[in-house]
């Protein structure tokens, strides 16, 4: 017999987002300035296979998404995606998901829009941007302001986020669809997927699976679920709009990248690509990928005026809708960790009237206008976020393989085969992220460990360090993987392709299935919330 869950969340928070609501969440937030700038980025390591590498990263996701759809299912709770590992093992396994996604995942995200924002605002106006792309005075101040109004936005409460969301997305989408039904109407041509001089795979086929591991920071988006969940109106449909999200934006990132790369006139690009210092020439996708505003350069090239300045528009719509959700998780995430007992009781205060967990929004707001000035470049704050968010995914298959097997729950579909193979896809993920990059993920994350450990000296915070053993092993041992991988990924080439991959494997399945064991045996207990 399953047991109930009893976590129980602020009942300020307003139960307000329906089914499609909670859908557009999750799109809103993996669509945004990825589909307008990664499908050229990734195509300097896959060429005119991007498609593939789109789809790949979008069926690596899916298992990933059944999980964390379980986890909602199993508990409905706002922050679920802290609250989850603290339910299955405690403590430090919990923590160090909570910091990674507030630090290296959500918060990042937002200056990482606002940037991305302000950097196609200066194809229309350069006055944002110096020749080295960081910004100028009237840069900083837009991407501030930016950032202030959607914190406007998202103290006015759920209905306010859900609401502009739905909105910015549904626009976002059927521009997105325009183009690539007009590429692919009016110019779209065979050459560039047949010429064997254009069709090329770059980095050969260890540069698809490259290109994949760039394309899944446009698809891990699909937690948000995870985070509002305490705030749908049906929590019986909970666990169906991740997946029904992620069906609708694989359609549209794979329909985009064969609509674009067959839409690709090298000789009408070149002219724009010499203004930006760029020799292009057919079959030079390194210089595809270094495009700035590429959408808006390709409109331009085929003398389409009118839809280069919409996309100019859709540079400034994309980015601000997916911020809208990230900065308003991010308070949500800040609650979730104070209800376990490792952060300031104050981030569990949340506004009776609007439903916002008030200073866990000041806190997002102030941290997210101070990566604008510590990280300034578009490019440096990807990085971040590629270095700091990949290492997370692993949480969430040991979560669902903990709870299920201590709640003795009857799900051996989940149990034996989504879990282990989430676990596969997560291990993928996080290696395809790419040494350095691996490293400084696991460096950031440690650094905040004192804190952690000034809770548990208080009393306050449970430590149960054995649980969270298994963790802290994995991420080692992936980075030591990372440091001998294939060559592609940055690594020594000691370990090459398809050994890394089959190694990875074996080490994903036996840490499955050391997380399991390393199960809480009892529920732990949550903080109460701070209400007035």
């Amino acid at each position: 017999m399953e047991e109930k869950t009893q976590y129980q969340d602020s009942k300020h928070y307003k139960k307000e987002v329906g089914f499609w609501g909670n859908v557009m969440l999750n799109v809103g937030a993996m669509i945004g300035s990825g589909i307008l700038l990664l499908p050229f980025v990734t195509s300097a390591y896959a060429g005119p296979y991007i498609w593939i590498s789109w789809l790949i990263a979008g069926f690596l996701v899916l298992p990933v998404i059944l999980v964390y759809s379980k986890l909602i299912e199993m508990y409905p709770v706002t922050g679920g995606m802290s609250r989850y590992p603290y339910y299955s093992h405690g403590g430090f396994t919990s923590f160090l998901a909570s910091v990674n996604s507030i630090f290296y995942y959500s918060l990042i995200i937002v200056p990482i829009e606002a940037q991305a924002t302000v950097r196609y605002l200066n194809l229309f106006w350069p006055v944002f941007l110096t020749s080295s792309a960081a910004p100028t005075a009237i840069g900083y101040l837009t991407e501030v302001i930016i950032v202030i109004i959607i914190a406007l936005i998202i103290y006015f409460g759920i209905k306010w986020v859900s609401g502009t969301n739905f909105a910015l997305t549904l626009i976002k989408l059927l521009l997105v669809v325009m183009f690539g039904l007009i590429m692919i109407s009016f110019f779209w041509s065979p050459t560039n997927f047949t010429d064997p001089k254009i069709a090329y795979l770059p980095k050969g086929i260890p540069g698809i699976f490259a290109a994949a591991g760039m394309s899944i920071f446009a698809y891990i988006g699909f937690r948000r679920t995870a985070i509002y969940a305490g705030e749908a109106k049906d929590i019986k449909a909970l666990n169906r709009t991740e997946i029904v999200a992620w069906a609708i934006v694989i359609v549209i990132y794979v329909f985009m990248t064969i609509a674009l790369i067959g839409a690709i006139n090298w000789d009408k690009l070149a002219p724009i690509a010499q203004k930006q210092g760029i020799n292009l020439y057919p079959g030079n996708w390194e210089g595809i990928g270094n495009l700035s505003g590429p959408f808006a350069a390709m409109a331009l090239g085929f003398g389409l005026i009118w839809l280069y300045y919409l996309f100019l528009l859709d540079g400034v719509i994309s980015p601000n809708g997916v911020s809208i959700v990230e900065l308003g998780g991010v308070p949500r995430l800040f609650y979730a960790a104070a209800k376990t007992k490792y952060m300031p009781k104050a981030l569990m205060k949340v506004d009776k009237k609007t439903g916002t967990p008030v200073w866990g929004l000041v806190v997002s707001t102030v941290i997210g206008i101070a990566f604008l000035f510590l990280i300034p470049l578009y490019s440096q704050s990807v990085d971040v976020l590629i270095a700091g968010s990949n290492i997370l995914f692993a949480t969430g298959p040991a979560a669902v393989a903990g709870v299920l097997a201590r709640k003795k729950i009857k799900a051996p579909l989940y149990l034996w085969v989504i879990g282990p193979i989430a676990m596969i896809s997560s291990s993928l993920i996080f290696y395809w992220s790419g040494f350095p990059y691996t490293l400084y993920g696991v460096i950031a994350l440690f650094i905040l460990i004192p804190m952690f450990y000034y809770y548990v000296r208080k009393g306050e915070a449970r430590a149960d360090w054995k649980n969270g053993l298994w963790y802290i092993v994995y991420i080692i041992i992936m980075v030591v993987i990372s440091y001998i991988g294939d060559k592609t990924y940055s690594g020594l080439g000691i370990l090459s392709f398809p050994y890394d991959f089959l190694v990875i494997i074996i080490v994903a399945i036996i840490f499955y299935y050391w997380a399991m064991v390393s199960r809480l045996d009892v529920d732990p207990e949550e903080a109460a919330d701070v209400e007035e």
